[in-house]
């Protein structure tokens, strides 16, 4: 009996602009590797077999760096994402058994289309912005009892994407996790043009010449030079 090398499958079969169709495709049978085990005066023979797939090289290439949500039970998504890259993402799938290797090759395929759909979807191009200022009395934590004044400015601003059921993406259209990056979802954001992106930027000059200053004043003070510091600084912010 000769050896088989290899066979083929019937699978899906993406394009490159994600259009299906279904395509035999090669699935090698790799060389039988020694997976044995010995202990004193025995040894057990075990053989295992693998069987390797290679994804098409236009689907590999273009989800290197891609961020997808990952899927659950191949039914909607979680709120979770995985990360193509090229540490991750072998262009060679190589399983144990031939239904696990197909059904890694569907999912992939799957977040190829997901991706190539996003691409022609509708996405709104926003500027996301998050301010939390305040000046209020600066009390202990222990019994509320008044220690004196404080101020506190925090700002930021991020060009993004919004799509109509709101996921949320970065300036590339990378898709920002709902779990890990909770935070950016609770931001308000605007339609972007350039001068709203301008205005928004002139903030946050604005804020860092005020940082900058506030920083340097803190350096400079001592018990020696305060009095001299404070008749230059009569006006610190302006």
């Amino acid at each position: 009996m000769d050896e088989l090398k290899s066979f083929k499958v019937l699978l899906d079969y993406y394009d490159e602009d994600g259009n299906i169709t279904q395509k035999e495709m090669t699935i090698k049978v790799n060389k039988p590797k020694y997976v044995g085990e010995k202990g004193i005066g025995w040894e057990k023979r075990l053989w295992a077999l693998t069987f390797s797939l290679t994804i098409p090289d236009h689907i590999h290439k273009f989800l290197i760096g891609k961020t997808v949500h990952i899927k659950t039970n191949g039914i909607g998504y979680k709120n979770d994402v995985k990360t193509y890259s090229e540490d991750n993402f072998p262009k060679t799938l190589t399983g144990e058994n031939v239904k696990g290797i197909c059904e890694t090759y569907f999912d992939i395929c799957r977040d190829f289309l997901w991706l190539k759909n996003l691409d022609k979807a509708e996405l709104t191009k926003v500027i996301f912005y998050d301010f939390k200022n305040h000046c209020d009395q600066f009390k202990s934590t222990w019994d509320g009892s008044n220690f004196g004044e404080r101020s506190d400015l925090k700002y930021k601003y991020i060009i993004g994407y919004v799509s109509k059921n709101d996921y949320r993406y970065n300036e590339t259209k990378r898709l920002i996790n709902i779990h890990h990056d909770r935070e950016l979802y609770s931001y308000k954001y605007v339609k972007w043009t350039e001068e709203r992106e301008y205005f928004f930027k002139n903030i946050y000059e604005s804020f860092q010449t005020i940082t900058k200053r506030l920083n340097d004043f803190e350096n400079s003070i001592s018990e020696d030079n305060l009095d001299n510091l404070i008749s230059v600084n009569t006006k610190l912010i302006g």
